[in-house]
């Protein structure tokens, strides 16, 4: 790859495809460096035709140099668009184009493409805008083409038909007129045949050595009939069996046959009513041949589907009335599209009209029928086509409430078609905006569908964003239906509300509502969500909050009988909650003085008893002295004894005064 390239592009290091007479071209897929455009490199090397005589190399070298000139100067939606010019080196000859995906020819030729194959809706779509460049190019551009064969038509990814190849074009000064095409057919070899291909030239090219108008409309007449065969029967036919000629002496004997009933015995294996558009475009002489500016009022191409198509393609051509209904009546003929029709035309067309403030509130029933379509869009295509429009949608300042509500009544298709990211960081504010937008019908739709996501997004946005928003909606809005769904929502989060949210927010609440409102429905539901959360409350929160909540509901709430019943039902268990409750405490406050005054005798006991004992022992030791002093060694003891106690006390005293 030559370094002209390697310094703008990133090219992929194989070619995708191949073109033009021979594939002189082939074809690669790169980015752009600079900002990452994808684009196609049409790249000729000259090396590969070094062994070819230097005529027919140059030739070829002027009919590539003639294509890319041509191509730079035209500009329409079915003709190939150059994004920069020819460039030539000493190795090779290049140009960038649009991205393609393969040459008409190598989707024939390879069975991995027959993926891409058009159906018959999507070639009557497709051929009607070859129609149109055709007779662009006769009309305006004063060109005849002259090459409109399958190895010089390139499709797109998303499914349309470009027209290159002008290796061969010739000016033409009217529509009407003929020109001599001033073809070489001698410039032929045993590796490539530079000229048109001789299965898709009007005959009167080669064997008159004239060309008009008329000589491209039988080219896409023969194309007609090879694409219908590749649509209808996965293979293919030329329209003269002609594949291994490449001779212009070999074309004309095999035409020599030509005739109208020729033509009748081919056409009859097409089981399709494009026979008569066929036998138009496919007739002997120039001057009969089917004018392509009529196309239009043809039987084969007046299709509703195919109106339908062309209406969306210039949708934004059309005044503002006619766009709302069209757009309104568009749902209802969507389930006659092929899935891949749907795909490939309508979805990239709809898609944009997301940000239009007018239209996004019409473009959203029609867009959401075709994304509940499992065979028609899948995540990577919602991704690529839908969701850049959306996100733009969601994030603007403003939304209309009809184009809220469209969004919000989808919200399983989004759960299914987003990652859950997205869905937090960019569709959860609706949500938000939904619950405090002040119309009722909105509102009540975020509370019926806020179960629906509730699981999958964080705990602490659900906590801090949702949830407090749906019980200051509760005690905020005067709709009695609303504060049901309130209830009912909040009932079914019993388990996400922690402790602080039902206490500080919550209760305060049902305080506000069970003044201001009086329905029994909407105060036994409340009844159910006080129960839901006794177990959080304390037993004085229990005596000084709930009771007299409940009380207060009891009186207001329009209950029946019953109703009434079960509220007095939970007040008595609640109060004999508190009683039993209570009743402990008592016991233990009991059981604990007892025992205080159980350890104050025994204290006092034990007092008693070391006193007696100090007695006794003293008792003990006086008489034993008087025995002992009846003796005079029992004198001396005492004496020597009385003495030890004198010192003893003496060392006290000294050390107390110290």
């Amino acid at each position: 790859m030559g370094a002209q390239l390697a310094k703008h592009y990133n090219v992929a290091e194989s070619s995708l495809t191949s073109g033009g007479p021979g594939d002189l071209w082939k074809i690669y897929s790169a980015t752009k460096k600079s900002n990452g455009e994808q684009v196609s490199i049409f790249v000729h090397s000259k090396k590969d035709f070094s062994k070819e005589s230097k005529h027919l190399r140059e030739e070829m070298c002027e009919g590539i140099r003639k294509e890319a000139k041509t191509l730079a100067k035209l500009r329409h939606p079915s003709i190939l668009h150059i994004v920069e010019p020819l460039k030539d080196d000493q190795k090779l000859l290049f140009f960038t184009t649009e991205p393609v995906e393969c040459s008409l020819k190598y989707l024939m030729t390879n069975p991995s493409k027959r993926s891409l194959v058009l159906s018959e809706l999507e070639l009557k779509n497709q051929l009607l805008e070859l129609f149109e460049a055709v007779n662009f190019l006769h009309s305006n551009a004063r060109i005849v083409h002259l090459g409109l064969s399958p190895e010089n038509i390139y499709l797109t990814a998303d499914g349309k038909l470009k027209i290159g190849g002008f290796f061969f074009s010739q000016p033409l000064p009217s529509p009407n007129t003929t020109v001599s095409p001033n073809i070489d057919y001698s410039l032929f070899s045993q590796s490539i045949s530079f000229a048109p291909n001789f299965g898709f030239t009007a005959p009167e090219v080669v064997k008159e050595n004239l060309s008009c108008a008329a000589s491209d409309a039988f080219s896409l007449g023969c194309l007609i009939f090879t694409l219908l065969q590749m649509a209808n029967k996965d293979t293919y036919q030329y329209f003269f069996d002609v594949k291994d000629v490449c001779t212009k002496q070999m074309y004309l004997d095999q035409i020599r046959s030509f005739s109208v009933s020729y033509t009748a015995n081919r056409l009859g294996d097409i089981k399709s009513n494009v026979t008569g558009l066929l036998g138009l475009l496919l007739a002997v002489k120039p001057e009969d041949r089917f004018k392509l500016q009529n196309a239009h009022d043809h039987p084969w191409f007046n299709d509703p589907k195919i109106k339908t198509l062309e209406y969306l393609d210039h949708l934004k051509e059309k005044e503002p009335q006619h766009q709302l209904q069209f757009l309104t009546g568009l749902t209802r003929v969507l389930g006659e599209f092929e899935s891949r029709v749907t795909t490939r035309r309508i979805l990239p067309k709809l898609a944009p009209y997301l940000t239009n403030d007018k239209l996004s509130a019409h473009v959203l029933p029609p867009l959401i029928s075709i994304l509940e379509r499992p065979d028609v869009c899948s995540k990577p295509d919602f991704y690529k086509i839908v969701w850049p429009h959306l996100k733009a949608l969601c994030t603007g300042k403003e939304i209309s409430a009809q184009t809220l509500h469209h969004i919000l009544k989808s919200t399983e298709l989004w759960i299914r078609l987003l990652d859950m990211q997205d869905f937090q960081s960019i569709l959860l504010v609706l949500y938000e905006k939904g619950i405090v937008c002040g119309i009722v019908k909105i509102q009540e739709l975020v509370i019926q569908v806020i179960p629906k996501f509730a699981k999958k997004i964080e705990y602490a946005t659900l906590k801090t964003a949702i949830l407090p928003r749906v019980i200051k909606l509760a005690s905020s809005t005067s709709s009695i239906a609303l504060k049901m769904h309130c209830m009912e929502s909040i009932s079914n989060f019993a388990g996400f509300l922690d402790m602080n949210l039902v206490k500080e927010s919550l209760l305060p609440s049902l305080e506000k509502l069970s003044k201001t409102d009086t329905d029994g429905k909407l105060h036994l539901a409340m009844v159910k969500i006080i129960e839901s959360f006794l177990k959080i409350f304390s037993y004085e929160e229990l005596a000084t909050r709930i009771i007299p909540l409940l009380l207060i509901m009891s009186i207001r709430g329009q209950f029946t009988k019953v109703q009434f019943s079960d509220v007095m039902r939970l007040i008595r268990k609640l109060i004999d909650t508190i009683d039993s409750a209570r009743s402990q405490v008592t016991f233990l406050h009991t059981n604990r003085n007892c025992m205080t005054l159980r350890c104050r005798r025994m204290k006092r006991r034990r007092g008693f008893q070391r006193r007696r004992d100090r007695r006794s022992r003293r008792w003990r030791r006086r008489t034993r002295m008087c025995l002992t002093s009846c003796t005079s060694w029992g004198r001396g003891k005492v004496r020597r004894a009385n003495l030890r106690r004198r010192r003893r006390r003496r060392r006290r005293r000294r050390t107390i005064g110290m």
